[in-house]
């Protein structure tokens, strides 16, 4: 039933989202207290708490770095309400949130491939990167599969890997080379090791065409310059606005501006969008035009992740 309720949820979340750019927050209200009610009719557990506030701090995090906007924080936590733990899986909105973010890569990909084909900078950019890209994904290819099998020479459960990857990607060159020597070690007893560092080689090189196609899109696409006259409540600035003296000037984001908040005034990465005494600010700055943010309708993407998620459990 409560799966039931969770796709329910999901799919209307995405008409909104597609019809409208927005989330009802109604929608999201509603199926909070009914996941919330429906749960301590049967007795709330420890865990169901544990993963309820665990929930609710990642995805008001997310929004307040401005990663998704207040729309999507109700929503996820919506979804932890009703279906915090699916089958074995603990944390399964986190899980529908993997799926969603897998869903989105091949829309990224069509898209890098589209802007190599057609973008002479584009493709400028894209070689510029390509090197890095390379180097990267086989230093993180290598250092995961040496991690895992660190873990398991010390007889230490798998989850304690991802510490061992950490600790060799802090160290970087110092780091590779104990990678390398352990890997090595490892492919002699197993050369099948080979295709496991091909595999999160080729991983990795398409998250980091995914991130790159990401951030072109969204400096691109996902943005459209306004004269100040046309600048509404709730639109969100692509760009920081900075006052250093007497003087306002925009700003791209980044994201060391997160704990650097000096000389901003009207912050872009702010989910929240701008708000009447903010408009009253720009137009005061003496600043022609400025860029806003469109948004790209995630929440389908998220209905996806949740069948996929789902399909995932039967099949494997």
């Amino acid at each position: 039933m409560y799966a039931f309720l969770a796709f329910a949820l999901l799919l209307t979340a995405s008409y909104f989202d597609l019809k409208d750019r927005r989330i009802p927050p109604t929608l999201s209200y509603s199926f909070i207290l009914i996941g919330l009610t429906a749960h301590l009719l049967e007795g709330i557990s420890l865990q169901y708490i544990y993963i309820v506030f665990a929930s609710f701090f990642f995805a008001y995090a997310l929004y307040k770095f401005g990663v998704w906007a207040g729309g999507d924080f109700k929503l996820f936590v919506a979804l932890s309400l009703l279906l915090p733990t699916y089958k074995s899986i603990d944390f399964f909105s986190f899980y529908v949130l993997f799926f969603a973010v897998l869903a989105v890569l091949p829309f990224l990909l069509v898209f890098f491939a589209y802007k190599l084909f057609l973008s002479k900078e584009f493709r400028r950019g894209a070689k510029a990167k390509a090197k890095s890209w390379l180097k990267r994904s086989l230093f993180i290819a290598i250092i995961a599969t040496a991690s895992y099998e660190l873990s398991s020479f010390f007889t230490l459960p798998p989850e304690l890997s991802v510490l061992f990857f950490f600790m060799l990607f802090l160290l970087k060159q110092s780091g590779s080379f104990i990678a390398v020597v352990f890997l090595l070690n490892s492919i002699i007893r197993n050369p099948s090791y080979v295709l496991t560092v091909i595999y999160l080689f080729l991983v990795s090189l398409l998250i980091s065409i995914a991130i790159y196609s990401f951030k072109v899109l969204r400096k691109t696409v996902l943005r459209k310059k306004l004269p100040i006259a046309k600048i509404k409540e709730g639109m969100i600035p692509a760009q920081h606005l900075i006052k250093k003296g007497k003087r306002y000037y925009l700003k791209e984001a980044e994201w060391r501006d997160l704990f650097h908040k000096d000389n901003i005034v009207i912050d872009s990465m702010k989910a929240r969008g701008l708000n009447r005494d903010e408009i009253l600010l720009i137009k005061k700055s003496g600043i022609k035009e400025i860029e806003i943010k469109k948004s790209l309708p995630f929440v389908p993407f998220m209905c996806l992740g949740f069948v996929l998620a789902l399909l995932s459990l039967f099949i494997f």
